[in-house]
């Protein structure tokens, strides 16, 4: 069973280790590894660049499943026994190919060397070059609640103006950081966080010139 499969790869792990590797919340995890829900192609996917599990054998649990049609689950109010229900999506929607995901290489900065791995058709949706997308770990909590500490940011390194207004993965002092930019009329750069424990930082001359733009974030967990 997909559950199964899921907890077996897990592992060692705890729900919240590998819950804050994927940037899902741990219920989600939990909730799928006991059946109580089933996994859709972009969490398997996730799952599968976090853990290094065989994505075609996730796939293949899942399209069983789907086949079959059914799902067990706990009876509501802590009832005895198993209620089965229909799946509302049919089991053609996850014959996903290798080729329809784009896996995007982690640029470290964090405990968690993981990837993330997307949808072609979404990226391109969102008007993003698949070749162009890295993931960066946010390494503190500087931009809670916008971006917590340890979440994985998907950036489009994409060249975008260093006056660029938002939020963007940015290397200075020797370290790679996601901060909230915003350009004054004099040519000078604000650097911001959204948690207001951490100061703003502004840069002009030749301390500007020590900044490097990776990118800007344009996902973490849901669109910036």
């Amino acid at each position: 069973m997909i559950g199964e499969a899921l907890r077996r790869v897990r592992g060692r792990l705890t729900l919240d280790e590998l819950a804050l590797r994927m940037s899902v919340h741990k219920n989600t995890l939990g909730n799928y590894e006991r059946g109580e829900r089933l996994p859709d192609i972009d969490f398997l996917a996730v799952f599968a660049a976090a853990t290094g599990a065989d994505l075609g054998e996730l796939l293949a649990l899942r399209l069983e499943a789907g086949r079959r049609g059914l799902q067990e689950r706990s009876a509501p109010g802590g009832a005895a026994g198993a209620i089965r229900e229909r799946l509302a999506e049919p089991a053609a929607d996850y014959r996903v190919s290798r080729d329809e995901l784009v896996v995007v290489p982690s640029a470290g900065n964090g405990p968690v060397p993981a990837d993330m791995a997307f949808r072609r058709a979404w990226l391109e949706g969102q008007g993003l070059d698949p070749v162009a997308l890295l993931g960066i770990t946010a390494e503190d909590d500087s931009m809670a609640p916008t971006i917590r500490q340890g979440a994985l940011v998907l950036v489009d390194a994409r060249a975008v103006p260093l006056g660029g207004d938002g939020i963007h993965a940015i290397e200075y002092a020797g370290r790679l950081r996601i901060r909230r930019l915003q350009s004054d009329l004099e040519g000078g750069l604000f650097i911001r966080c959204d948690n207001p424990v951490f100061r703003e930082i502004f840069l002009s001359g030749e301390a500007l010139a020590g900044l490097r733009l990776v990118g800007r974030a344009v996902w973490s967990g849901g669109l910036l």
